[in-house]
């Protein structure tokens, strides 16, 4: 797919020096990171739409609307802090009990 493109980048501001070339790996990494996020940022997006739809069904109706709306930010900011915080255990874990290959 990306087998004719020459990436090119400069480390500096100097000019004498020569630049170096992104490899077909690393524009798979860039391209794939990218697509991760704009997932993430759509899922982002359709929690913000149906936030009112989800403290209707969720939260009892007698609270304020302003409320459950709060209620269900927080329950989404519950959530997207515990991907990083179960990232780091999972790695721990990962990296005590695992036995590396060599």
């Amino acid at each position: 797919m990306f087998a004719g493109w020459k990436c090119m980048y400069i480390t500096s501001n100097r000019l004498d020096q020569n630049p170096h070339t992104i490899s077909i790996s690393d524009i798979r990494t860039l391209w794939l990171s990218s697509l991760g996020s704009a997932l993430e940022f759509y899922d982002f997006i359709i929690f913000v739409f149906f936030t009112a739809v989800i403290g209707k069904l969720f939260f009892p109706s007698d609270l304020p609307d302003w409320l459950r709306q709060l209620q269900t930010y927080g329950i989404f900011a519950v959530g997207y802090l515990a991907r990083p915080l179960g990232g780091i255990v999972m790695g721990w874990i990962a990296r005590c009990f695992v036995p590396v290959r060599s």
